[in-house]
Formats: C-alpha cells, sequence, structure tokens
C-alpha cells in the first residue's frame, strides 16, 4: 500500500514545523528564509487538500497554480 492515513494534527505539525525552519532560517536583511513565502503556501495548501482518511496527495502543478495564484517556476522552486 502506497498511501496511508493522516491526521489532521499530525499534517498541522509538519506546517508549523516549515513555518519555524522558515523563521530560524532567515538572514538579518533577507526578505525570505530558505523555504520561502511561495514554498510556505504550498505546504500550507498541501496540508488542506490531503484525504486525511486514506492519505492520499496528489495534485497537479496547475492546481496548484490555479490555487495559489503563482507562476509554473515559482511552484516548481517551492
Amino acid at each position: 500500500m502506497f498511501w496511508r492515513g493522516i491526521k489532521r494534527r499530525d499534517a498541522w505539525q509538519i506546517v508549523t514545523a516549515a513555518r519555524r525552519y522558515d523563521e530560524a532560517g532567515k538572514e538579518f536583511g533577507k526578505r525570505n528564509g530558505p523555504l520561502g513565502h511561495v514554498a510556505l503556501q504550498v505546504i500550507d495548501l498541501l496540508a488542506n487538500t490531503v484525504d486525511y482518511r486514506t492519505g492520499r496527495l496528489d495534485p497537479s502543478i496547475e492546481f496548484l497554480m490555479r490555487k495559489t495564484r503563482r507562476c509554473r517556476a515559482a511552484i516548481v522552486r517551492a
């Protein structure tokens, strides 16, 4: 079995950890941390999109582009 369920709390712990990592790695005077704000948007969207019961998560790049209103290059970099 490729997919496995995930609890909503666990998904949000991943999002929180990503935000903390980005904030901790941010250098003084820089606009973004190591992940960047687009990557944080994508992680947040993925946490909202996952099917918690089955754990299935397979959004297309076009879906991510439409939901985040970012270009293809920004999504791929994120």
